[in-house]
């Protein structure tokens, strides 16, 4: 009787593993903004002269259209943070998918800086990526960023421009700023 059991059970449980077996492998996907999305350590300037008090965190990632043309660029890297980096700023750009460049004309920011919507117009001049254009703190060989932006909620809206440059963050501890 035992044996029956033993045997029953075993052929349960072999039938068990056999369905429970996929032979198709999930395909994981890419993002249509793979490329470009990353975190970057950039410096902020007007006129060769620094704005920013050094290096602040940037990012860049797709839309929820998941389109390799848009691109979405925040300085407001921490949710639950008061404002952002620099500038409080969450934007959509339009993005050339083979020569990385990108801009934005007078576009409504999204940040939501202590979870009030903070909806400046952006715009943003001559931005490109450039693959393996850079170095990091350290010297490893990144990618680079650089874009001119420009405030609505600045002194005289749109009046000052900001020179934006910068490399891709390489998650090591040693190359962040």
């Amino acid at each position: 009787m035992k044996k029956i059991l033993i045997g029953t059970f075993l052929a349960a449980f072999s039938g068990m593993v056999l369905l429970s077996c996929d032979s198709d492998d999930p395909s994981i996907g890419r993002t249509a903004g793979q490329e470009i999305a990353g975190e970057w350590w950039v410096t902020y300037s007007v006129d060769g002269e620094d704005a920013g008090g050094g290096y602040s965190e940037i990012i860049t990632s797709n839309t929820a259209a998941n389109v390799n043309t848009e691109m979405l660029l925040s300085d407001f890297v921490n949710p639950t943070a008061a404002g952002g980096n620099f500038w409080t700023y969450k934007i959509k750009t339009q993005i050339d998918p083979t020569s990385k460049k990108f801009s934005a004309d007078e576009v409504t920011s999204t940040a939501t800086p202590g979870g009030e919507l903070y909806d400046i117009k952006v715009n943003v001049l001559n931005g490109q990526i450039f693959i393996d254009g850079g170095k990091s703190r350290t010297g490893v060989k990144t990618d680079s960023i650089y874009f001119e932006i420009q405030f609505e909620d600045d002194t005289t809206p749109f009046a000052t421009t900001f020179v934006v440059q910068g490399h891709r963050r390489t998650g090591f501890t040693e190359d962040d700023f």
